[in-house]
């Protein structure tokens, strides 16, 4: 019989499946083409989607014995303010609305901070367990992909499913970056420790790790971040360097809530904006998302099986302490 942590574990497997079965209905051209008529035709429909997804996010918590009024209207709330932020713009790409860009920008932070905030505190832990990170990234990203994708019509989201001879380049010259800047500076920060013993690492296990990263992790963050928040950042203000800065700098202060380090871990967010960069870039040259969250599946997965765990987890070298006090921010 399994215990609960076997129940989370086989429930987030199949929320996974189940996301990308309904993500790889929304972005087929036929089912996209019939959704945005049917939007188009009578865009209050789009407040169907808080609603289902409202019940894909309380199923598991009933099944866990932890449903209570204050998830459900938690729930309802996120779920229904950035649909109403995006509904007010309009369907369609092409809209009279002039207030476009501060609802579309409230609407993707609101899609966002939330999560990050309920994942910091583990609110989200008590209620999901171990499907957390499926559950409460797969929901937004859901939510994400019908506001921006479907009802909005955006471009340049990259959601081709096929790869390019241009994407497999573009992946490998994106890891081979994040091997010559990442592992010096993480090693430097004292991010994580030795390189173990490559005897001592499993294929098996990398491939694994690979795989899970990649489905569970690396593609729901980079639809947010690349699809999402760089990809709307460049179509308003131009495919520039400054705007991929930015957008990568958006990346790194979001994992200022990450350990292992003490919080607020500077120096993760330090590594995940150069990180952020690489992984931009790639995303910018590629004709596909898949090419970027390959890059950083194979960096987590990098680290998680080839370095050991930092010696020390709260020692923060001298010269990180001044540099933070110069800045204000120790």
């Amino acid at each position: 019989m399994f215990n609960q942590l076997g129940v989370d574990v086989i429930f987030s497997v199949c929320c996974l499946v189940f996301y990308f079965f309904v993500v790889a209905l929304i972005v087929s051209k036929r089912t996209n083409k019939y959704i945005l008529a049917l939007l188009l035709w009578h865009p209050v429909n789009i407040f169907a989607v808080p609603l289902v997804l409202t019940a894909l996010a309380i199923f598991p918590v009933w099944l866990r014995g932890r449903l209570d009024l204050v998830f459900i209207l938690a729930t309802i709330i996120y779920v229904l303010i950035p649909t109403k932020l995006v509904f007010e713009v309009g369907c369609g790409i092409t809209v009279k609305n002039k207030n476009v860009f501060w609802r579309e920008m409230l609407a993707i932070f609101c899609l966002w901070l939330p999560i990050e905030i309920a994942t910091t505190t583990n609110w989200l832990k008590y209620y999901l367990g171990e499907a957390t990170h499926v559950i409460g990234w797969g929901v937004p990203s859901l939510l994400g992909l019908m506001l921006f994708f479907v009802f909005r019509d955006s471009a340049g989201m990259r959601f081709r499913c096929s790869l390019k001879k241009i994407d497999f380049i573009n992946f490998i010259l994106g890891f081979v970056a994040a091997v010559i800047i990442l592992i010096p500076t993480a090693l430097a920060f004292g991010f994580m420790g030795e390189a173990m013993d490559i005897r001592d690492v499993s294929l098996g296990k990398v491939l694994v790790s690979f795989v899970w990263i990649f489905f569970g992790v690396a593609l729901v963050e980079e639809f947010l971040f690349r699809s999402l928040i760089q990809n709307w950042l460049m179509q308003k203000f131009g495919e520039s360097n400054k705007i991929l800065f930015l957008a990568a700098m958006i990346f790194g202060l979001s994992h200022l809530n990450n350990g292992p380090h003490a919080l607020p871990n500077w120096r993760y967010a330090i590594i995940a904006t150069f990180a952020g960069f690489i992984y931009g870039k790639v995303f910018q040259r590629s004709s596909t998302i898949i090419s970027s969250a390959a890059v950083h599946a194979a960096v987590n997965t990098a680290r998680h099986n080839f370095f050991s765990k930092p010696a020390s987890l709260d020692k923060i070298p001298e010269w990180m302490n001044n540099l933070a006090a110069m800045m204000g921010l120790g």
